[in-house]
């Protein structure tokens, strides 16, 4: 089995030339690219970050977590479209 490529860091530019995002049109698309292990590993840490700082938390899940972040992107995307526009 080869390992998988490796593709420096350049700036987001470098996306679009090796197209990793070119087939990025919504905001879903986007979030997908994010792999299961990390989804996991942002929503252990909120939990963390909220069993420290606050007693009144029921913890996320990745669901949740998916939901909060694409909703985000999609606002980001209405109010860049809207400046172009």
């Amino acid at each position: 089995m080869r390992p998988p490529t490796v593709l420096p860091f350049e700036d987001l530019a470098a996306a679009v030339q090796h197209g990793i995002v070119s087939g990025c049109r919504q905001p879903a698309h986007f979030y997908e690219l994010l792999m299961t292990d990390l989804w996991e590993l942002i929503v252990e840490q909120t939990n963390i970050y909220h069993i420290q700082n606050n007693a009144d938390w029921e913890d996320t899940i990745v669901e949740e977590m998916k939901t909060i972040i694409a909703l985000c992107m999609h606002e980001f995307c209405e109010a860049t479209t809207s400046e172009n526009h």
